[in-house]
């Protein structure tokens, strides 16, 4: 069967073939005026491996092309002599457009904030097709500004922040009280290993937190069932998948990435993870919370209960299609970058002993006023400079998001360089985060040149790092991923001395810049 559909593929790939190349023709309305001109940005051509990795799809489902296309993109804006280029990482410059490459801090501050450029192509029917159609990244218009309001509401408050905080410190309690807390023979606590990729602890805590604190949903609670525990790795693996499927999806950017579409073996795959989560996980979540509003239960004002208000008509805010598609977009967004932000965080204290100890030390003197083993609540939090430092740091060396991609919506003129309506833009601060040029001992971790300086002391004005992204498209769920990294970086120095077992941590590059391995040895305090 699926040979047959292969090779229907494989004869309409020219007539379509056409027919993108026809599309794809430059479309700016008329001539660039006189305040557009400029210099056209040097060219740069890759290697034509995009052909052997389209052929790859095709033939064997694999996503070589997608990633050696990243992989191009981002050694050559590395390395780029001038501060915008052209470079062709996706094929012969007679088949495809460019994605232009820009690498000064000041110009990718003007490129991030103009109302010239938008939403990178992919990304709404990449979300469309994965997450939903009704997630906050696939939605345009008034539909996307009314959800993305009632969102802010119920998720980013400072109060809805303050809650989420306790709730994401329960469950890292929860989880320290899982972990082996056996006596040496000196009747102190023994050290123990933790593999945090094989056992995937810091993900399941986000998760948990994630799905209780905005949808009511409890994953973490049975525990002692086998059943509940299948259920809940289930339901952890469904959200990988949906990440996996995701990233393929959204570098899918030459002529023939509608081929990722027409899979019907991922598709349908997609529709089931799609029917569990939202049957089996939601749904159940929405008719208790119902039923607890019919029957006048008191519940807490998450994002779910506002989902459930009703309108002026006497319909619900949120019809159940809606619901599902952002709680989707809400847990999946937030799984994977964030936990792999904290165990960037964590290497890098595992590799500092100083540091690491000094945030300690920040800890304990934060919380001194309060009885002994209490833990941290957001006020807390928002005195630890420190801690946050750190973080900031981690962020610049070792970035989830190494860059920003925007299509231009209409002709612009950056730094003198002439950018037509409807090319990608490549917004590569990663290079700037890491340069001699912009910040001194760039490839060392230090913490403190962010304690008195909010730019931690780059030499060039603009946009220098940007783990969150930057503008009106930075990312929704910022201060939220925020609260968590402090939260459970905090808990952890607070219970534990670590160190590496892990000799080299490589970083593997998918949406985002993750670890293949990643050991700690963990040493028990005494609180």
């Amino acid at each position: 069967m699926m040979d047959a559909i292969q090779l229907f593929l494989l004869t309409c790939v020219p007539l379509l073939l056409l027919a993108w190349l026809i599309s794809r023709k430059e479309t700016s309305s008329g001539r660039p005026t006189s305040e557009s001109r400029g210099k056209t940005p040097k060219i740069l051509q890759t290697g034509y491996s995009w052909w052997s990795g389209h052929v790859g799809y095709i033939v064997n489902h694999n996503n070589r092309g997608a990633e050696q296309f990243r992989f191009n993109l981002h050694d050559l804006a590395r390395e780029a002599p001038e501060p915008v280029m052209a470079i062709y990482a996706l094929g012969p410059r007679w088949l495809t457009k460019p994605v232009y490459s820009i690498n000064d801090p000041q110009l990718i501050a003007t490129a991030t904030t103009s109302s010239k450029t938008g939403r990178f192509a992919s990304l709404q029917p990449a979300s469309s097709s994965v997450l939903g159609r009704k997630s906050l990244t696939a939605l345009q218009g008034g539909e996307l500004r009314s959800h993305r309001k009632l969102l802010t509401a119920s998720l980013l408050s400072r109060p809805a922040l303050s809650r989420f905080v306790n709730v994401m410190t329960d469950v890292t309690t929860t989880y320290f009280g899982t972990l082996p807390n056996s006596k040496s023979t000196a009747g102190t606590p023994a050290p123990f290993a933790l593999d945090l990729i094989k056992s995937n602890d810091i993900g399941a805590m986000l998760v948990d937190a994630f799905a209780n604190f905005g949808f009511g949903v409890n994953l973490s609670a049975g525990e002692t069932n086998a059943t509940d525990i299948g259920h809940r790795k289930r339901f952890l693996d469904s959200l990988d998948y949906l990440l996996t499927a995701f990233a393929e999806r959204i570098a899918k950017v030459g002529p023939l990435d509608f081929l990722s579409y027409l899979d019907m073996c991922k598709n349908y795959k997609l529709r089931c993870t799609h029917n569990f989560i939202r049957n089996e996980v939601i749904l159940p979540a929405v008719r208790r919370r119902r039923a607890d509003r019919y029957e006048g239960v008191e519940v807490p004002p998450d994002t779910l209960d506002m989902m459930l208000e009703l309108t002026e008509d006497g319909t619900e805010a949120f019809t159940e299609e809606e619901i599902c598609d952002e709680a989707v977009l809400v847990l999946t967004a937030g799984y994977e970058t964030t936990a792999y932000s904290i165990m960037w965080a964590l290497h890098q204290l595992a590799l500092h002993p100083e540091c690491q100890q000094r945030c300690y030390e920040e800890v304990c003197s934060v919380m001194s006023s309060h009885p002994p083993g209490t833990t941290p609540c957001m006020a807390d939090l928002d005195h630890m400079t420190y801690l946050h430092a750190v973080l900031q740091e981690s962020g610049r060396l070792t970035p989830i998001a190494h860059s920003m991609h925007r299509e231009v919506v209409e002709d612009m003129n950056i730094g003198g360089y002439f950018i037509p309506k409807g090319s990608d833009i490549m917004n590569f601060y990663y290079g700037n985060s890491t340069s001699e040029d912009v910040y001194t001992k760039a490839d060392k971790f230090m913490p403190e040149r962010w304690l008195n300086d909010p730019t931690g002391g780059a030499k060039k004005p603009g946009v220098t790092t940007m783990p969150f992204g930057n503008g009106p498209q930075r990312c929704f769920g910022q201060r939220l991923a925020v609260q968590a990294m402090r939260t459970i970086v905090a808990l952890w120095v607070q219970r534990y001395r670590f160190e590496m077992l892990t000799e080299d941590v490589k970083p593997v590059f998918r949406i985002s810049y993750i670890m293949s391995e990643f050991a700690l040895r963990m040493f028990p305090r005494s609180l």
